[in-house]
């Protein structure tokens, strides 16, 4: 006998809606912001509110200690959303490193990041062909395709990663300090999509 994965019970029960909304409240502005962000990419996926973002399960189970959650955030913050990289770029990154680590039985975060890519400007087709790396990384464009496959592969393999990748990326006119906001928005999308499936965490359910 199988279980649904939308009705089995989560491994531990996240913070109530209610503590996202406090932590929103008291924290500081930039995190007031990145709630913001987060509200557009939510409200870039079809039928989905912006408002859907206090019960997102993610979110709540990181909540569940409030000073991870701030500083988690901020860096995300920073590292995705700030700096000088263009923000659809960290996006499809975090993309497919949320649909390599989620796969497609459990979606969490991965479904965010296709609306979050969508609402920093990158094209439908785009976030088609990171959903179908491996088979169509060709149609991306030189420059996104090898920034969106050397970050994704320093969070998911970072052994893998040889000088000749690295200097492959700076030949696209990336920096020392823009490979590591790379690395950096890969690595955040790394570990929530990873406490995700820890935890069993899935929209929709819980």
């Amino acid at each position: 006998m199988t279980t649904d994965v939308t009705t089995r019970p989560f491994r531990l029960a996240p913070a109530d809606p209610d503590v996202l909304r406090r932590l929103e409240a008291d924290g500081p502005e930039e995190l007031r912001t990145h709630f913001e962000l987060i509200r557009g990419g939510l409200e870039a996926i079809p039928g989905v509110p912006g408002e859907a973002i206090y019960g997102a399960v993610t979110l709540r189970t990181v909540a569940l200690r409030p000073d991870v959650f701030t500083h988690l955030f901020l860096t995300e913050h920073h590292a995705a959303k700030q700096g000088t990289v263009d923000k659809r770029v960290k996006e499809l990154v975090s993309l497919l490193v949320a649909d390599r680590i989620e796969g497609e039985e459990t979606p969490a975060c991965a479904p965010y990041h296709a609306g979050a890519a969508s609402f920093e400007g990158a094209a439908s087709d785009d976030v088609a062909i990171v959903q179908d790396f491996e088979r169509r990384k060709d149609e991306l464009e030189p420059a996104v395709r090898d920034a969106v496959d050397w970050a994704a592969r320093s969070a998911l393999d970072p052994r893998s990663i040889t000088d000749a990748d690295v200097e492959r990326v700076r030949a696209h006119g990336y920096d020392d300090g823009q490979l590591v906001e790379l690395a950096t928005t890969a690595l955040i999308a790394y570990v929530l999509s990873a406490i995700n499936q820890t935890f069993d965490l899935r929209e929709g359910a819980g």
